[in-house]
């Protein structure tokens, strides 16, 4: 019930801060109906709440443009005037929600563009998903503070450490750094769900219980509580899981329905979108498996553990696209390992001599799991399967369901041998269905477009980032999640970084064929070919007049990448009639005003236009001019920085 209560509350606020005045009275009816037998104590809430809100919407609109911290990270803060929020980068002074920020004069707007990559986390998606508007520039200053400052208090905690060992301690303090620890991000999934905090309450509250009376360990654990959960009481997980410990163990029971339904309230009004974050869905997962599943199967003992196996396996492959085997191993430990880690991570912060013997243990614990997570085989999650565990899960219910009811013995038989096809049998349903696909791969600003037709995989660039590895954080998880183990060929058009620079990690980490550098003839199968078009190489007066111009054809389907060929290169390649009338051209440089002139795209009248492109890049890319020539023109656009990666199965672009 209080998952409900906690998904009316939210979508209730979503309507009310976001899809304007229109919305405003059914956003109010979704809030108040949950309430309608508990509307006396929810009174003071909602008025409190209701001229608060006023007193702010006046000020920010009659007086100096004051800016409210609504969201704050170590490096940016999310603001807020009125109803319209913005994105600020994060000073070196930490600014922290509830600060006003005020502008001596009228900031300055950019619209929000940032590179992404794929498979990784997008954070323009995520800004726009939060209804933030525009990116402000300005020499800000603090109107007011606020008096609860969770950010500056854990930057000083940090501070008394070494620099190589605060993102241990953070890790084990705050979980910050778990997702980036080698084959350890479902820990991660455990931290912020709270489930960890969770564990960490219950084995200091079994470790106080002998020790103290009950006044007194009551009392003991309150104070811890608010210790800890209250310094980080900005995480939505904390609060949920501090309040739902607290009132229990506070509140008489006749008094505890109203009183979980008030704290609810003040949970939804301090974090409006909760029931849409990652941590809320995985402790709703956990709420659902444990209260309906659990009892259902008790007694089934194996049954119970296979479940919890594959409760844990489906979260990684929905959250992270692949499944560490030994991960559900992994848990136990570190819940085992936590406590004392945190306790000697308080104990050390205070004590410095202590600081060297708790980072020799601590490094020690986390290269053990990571060496455990290291032997354990992965299973990469294509995008296809994603609907095969699905059907399997629902398969999986309705055994469930057969074993409960003893009902259907035949229903048995047929879903556990179902349940075996769907999980344990490779459908390569998409061989069947496509004859070829196009991967043009989201590298951030460069290139790198993947070919696979008739069990063969061509790779042409790689892109590169002076400030990633490319190969190993996007290339090689996307080829694992398409069942890709090698690469047939790699192509380089030409010696640009951000066209070859991931070459040679991805050498490293995935078996390849042959490789082909700047110099390329073609290739050719049972009714395809790829060909180079670039036969003035050796006349080349720069770089990009040595580029190749790759001509890829299947049957009556054409698509030409012209790397990042010029103008002067595409006039060569005027009233040659295989291009005419091309399916895809992949824009040449990035959407550069060098490429793409009007005389070319009247030649080949592409039906779709694909530009790799990385988010608010320095070079401008792509330029005015050229998606004016392909509006122009008619043509549709699709774009890396804006729909991701883009995939065209046969003829068809997807995205």
């Amino acid at each position: 019930m209080e998952l409900a209560y906690v998904f009316l509350w939210s979508l209730g606020q979503w309507l009310l801060y976001h899809e304007g005045v229109g919305w405003y009275f059914l956003g109010l009816l979704i809030l108040v109906y949950p309430l309608r037998r508990w509307w006396k104590p929810m009174v003071p809430l909602y008025v409190g709440w209701g001229v608060i809100g006023m007193v702010f919407l006046i000020q920010s609109v009659f007086k100096q443009p004051t800016y409210r911290v609504v969201q704050a990270q170590p490096h940016y803060v999310i603001v807020e005037r009125a109803t319209t929020r913005y994105y600020i980068s994060q000073p070196e002074t930490l600014w922290e929600v509830g600060d006003y920020l005020v502008c001596p004069t009228s900031p300055k707007k950019a619209p929000l563009r940032m590179t992404t990559y794929e498979g990784n986390f997008d954070f323009a998606s995520y800004l726009s998903f939060y209804h933030v508007q525009a990116e402000l520039y300005c020499d800000w200053q603090i109107a007011s503070s606020s008096w609860f400052r969770p950010l500056s208090w854990k930057t000083n905690t940090l501070s008394s450490w070494q620099p190589s060992i605060q993102p241990y301690v953070s890790a084990i303090l705050w979980d910050d750094n778990l997702s980036s620890q080698p084959g350890l991000d479902s820990l991660y999934l455990l931290s912020i769900s709270g489930l960890g905090w969770w564990t960490l309450l219950h084995v200091v509250d079994t470790f106080l219980k002998p020790l103290l009376r009950d006044k007194h360990h009551r009392l003991g654990m309150t104070v811890f509580v608010f210790l800890y959960g209250g310094l980080m009481i900005t995480e939505a997980s904390l609060f949920r899981v501090s309040m739902s410990y607290l009132i229990p163990r506070w509140v008489p029971k006749p008094a505890q329905p109203w009183v979980k339904r008030f704290g609810y309230g003040v949970y939804m009004m301090l974090f409006p979108f909760a029931f849409l974050h990652t941590g809320f869905f995985i402790y709703a997962c956990f709420v659902l498996y444990y209260r309906k599943i659990v009892p259902i199967i008790h007694r089934y003992p194996w049954f119970k553990n296979l479940s919890f196996l594959m409760f844990v396996y489906l979260l990684q492959a929905v959250f992270f696209q692949h499944i560490v085997f030994l991960q559900p191993l992994i848990l136990p430990l570190w819940l085992l390992l936590l406590p004392p880690l945190w306790i000697g991570a308080w104990f050390a912060t205070g004590w410095v001599s202590f600081q060297k013997g708790w980072e020799t243990i601590t490094r020690f614990v986390f290269s053990r799991l990571t060496e455990m997570a290291s032997f354990s085989p992965v299973y990469y999650v294509r995008s296809f399967d994603t609907l095969f565990q699905f059907l399997g899960l629902i398969l999986l219910l309705l055994w469930v369901w057969s074993l409960r009811h003893h009902v259907f013995p035949w229903l048995k038989v047929f879903t556990m041998v179902t349940i075996l096809f769907v999980f344990v049998t490779q459908i390569t349903w998409e061989t069947w269905v496509y004859p070829f696909r196009i991967h043009f791969i989201n590298v951030g600003q460069g290139d790198a477009t993947l070919i696979t037709i008739q069990q063969k995989t061509i790779l042409i660039d790689t892109g590169g980032s002076l400030y990633r590895d490319l190969a190993s954080d996007v290339l090689v998880p996307y080829f694992r999640r398409q069942g890709i183990q090698g690469l047939n060929h790699v192509i380089i058009t030409h010696d640009d970084f951000d066209h070859g620079g991931a070459l040679s990690s991805l050498q490293k980490q995935i078996p390849i064929g042959e490789i082909h550098r700047f110099e390329f003839s073609q290739l050719h199968g049972p009714s395809w070919q790829l060909k180079n078009l670039n036969l003035w190489q050796d006349e080349a007066k720069e770089d990009n007049e040595n580029s190749l111009i790759l001509w890829f054809q299947y049957a009556s389907c054409r698509v030409l990448i012209t790397g990042d060929a010029s103008v002067a290169l595409e006039e060569r390649l005027l009233f040659y009639s295989p291009l005419r009338g091309l399916d895809v051209l992949r824009i040449g440089h990035h959407g550069s005003n060098t490429s793409t002139s009007d005389a070319f795209l009247k030649w080949t009248q592409p039906r779709y236009a694909v530009i790799s492109v990385g988010g608010g890049n320095r070079y401008g890319h792509p330029h005015t001019d050229v998606i004016d020539r392909l509006n122009a023109a008619n043509i549709p656009i699709f774009r890396t920085d804006f729909h991701g990666t883009i995939v065209m199965n046969s003829c068809t672009i997807k995205t």
